[in-house]
């Protein structure tokens, strides 16, 4: 499943950017409310119903924007989830638990500097907050860390979305969801990527041909 961030910081542009991703052939949606001025989420969850809506809410220390108070942002995530979100994605390192009545629960964690050597105990320590969907974002500096994050993915007992970050990381972003990782986030474009590596979709897509998968 390819899933797309929406990164504008106007509710019009943030509209016209989802109707764009949707059309470029994004499965599910992003909502980056950090980059957002006090976004109206009924509208934006409710716009598109036929696409799955993930709302994140990332901190500065996690590479997001939101300078709110921690009890607003969680609040904000809380909103999310009463206006029918499908998932939302809570740090681990700001871990609280959610009143989530139908919506999933994306635990994550971020590093932009390397790939943890613990990465697997890592994940079991995530996977006790009993979240639906872990999250796993590591910068790659050696093709072996792209070798950990998949077998990482191929033993998981949770649902898992791993990435390794920055150009040798391409190919977790690639392969990811063959071997098991339940979405990859790909751009609209080059200017809206949010991390390290990330692809378009038009890039994904011809990777993907290239390999001879089937999207």
């Amino acid at each position: 499943m390819i899933a797309t961030p929406i990164t504008a910081n106007t509710e019009k542009k943030a509209l016209a950017q989802m109707t764009k991703a949707a059309y470029a052939g994004a499965e599910c949606l992003e909502l980056r409310i950090d980059y957002m001025w006090q976004p109206d989420l009924k509208q934006l969850i409710n716009h598109l119903p036929h696409i799955s809506k993930i709302v994140t809410n990332r901190p500065m220390d996690e590479g997001g924007r939101a300078q709110c108070p921690e009890y607003k942002r969680i609040l904000q995530l809380q909103e999310a989830i009463m206006h029918g979100a499908d998932m939302v994605d809570i740090e681990f390192r700001h871990w609280t638990p959610l009143n989530k009545k139908d919506t999933s629960i994306i635990v994550s964690h971020h590093d932009f500097d390397r790939t943890p050597d613990d990465l697997e105990e890592l994940y079991k320590r995530m996977e006790d907050t009993g979240a639906d969907i872990l999250k796993l974002a590591t910068k790659a500096n050696t093709k072996e860390d792209c070798t950990r994050m998949f077998k990482l993915i191929e033993k998981a007992r949770t649902p898992i979305i791993g990435i390794c970050l920055g150009e040798l990381g391409i190919p977790t972003r690639i392969h990811g969801p063959w071997k098991g990782s339940y979405l990859t986030f790909a751009a609209i474009d080059k200017e809206s990527a949010t991390a390290q590596g990330q692809l378009t979709i038009s890039q994904l897509k011809d990777a993907w041909a290239i390999h001879g998968y089937t999207a």
